[in-house]
């Protein structure tokens, strides 16, 4: 039985005590979007930097934001880490991370291959009860943010099936899916006060249009 859902659903245990699943995903989302807008904590590139990740997305919809999962878990074919060696398999990871220097100093294809195999690792682990696949991809652009590059969240966003699927086969060790994307949304930092505001404005323009086709789509009622 797992404990983390309501009895007799598949609905998780909630702070809103939200028992539909379409319910729970509509809430989980807007208040992800929020958290992520208002700005991300700072975090150190290690497993409590990760777990400090998760906790921020997630401390107004699960208590147990942040805390590694008790149960063991599959979806599909993908038999996750159990959840005894989840702390010793993620430790482990970070200290590989660490003694590669946390990817500072490498070119674009060098940093996408290696943080290909980096994240897949960690989606084998699967820390968490849900929130995993959010966690990953804010934790890929602290760790781009600190190698010197930029992750493009809102190309990733338009690649889901591609994530998806280069998770999938990361499950396999083969992180050639996940390296193709990584390179298709990452680019040099850029650090010149011009180019960064720049940036920031073209941020602002594909959030703006972004929001008027929710808009749209929220007042289309053949939906």
């Amino acid at each position: 039985m797992d404990p983390y859902v309501y009895p007799g659903t598949d609905v998780l245990k909630n702070k809103f005590d939200l028992r539909t699943e379409s319910q729970l995903v509509q809430v989980e989302y807007l208040i992800t979007d929020l958290r992520t807008k208002a700005g991300l904590p700072k975090v150190s590139l290690n497993y409590d930097g990760f777990r400090a990740l998760h906790r921020h997305l997630f401390q107004d919809i699960y208590a147990w934001a942040g805390e590694e999962r008790t149960v063991d878990m599959q979806k599909g074919s993908s038999v996750f880490c159990r959840s005894s060696y989840i702390s010793e398999n993620m430790n482990t990871r970070f200290c590989v991370l660490k003694n590669e220097n946390s990817l500072k100093g490498l070119s674009r294809e060098d940093f996408a291959e290696r943080a290909a195999e980096h994240i897949s690792e960690i989606n084998a682990v699967h820390p968490f009860r849900e929130g995993n696949g959010r966690t990953q991809m804010l934790f890929l652009a602290r760790l781009g943010q600190e190698a010197g590059y930029y992750i493009n969240l809102e190309k990733l966003a338009e690649r889901k099936e591609r994530w998806l699927e280069a998770s999938i086969a990361g499950m396999a060790t083969d992180y050639s899916k996940m390296r193709e994307l990584l390179l298709d949304i990452t680019e040099p930092l850029v650090r010149s006060p011009e180019k960064q505001q720049a940036r920031s404005s073209e941020k602002a323009a594909i959030a703006t249009k972004k929001r008027r086709r929710d808009t749209e789509k929220d007042h289309d009622l053949s939906r």
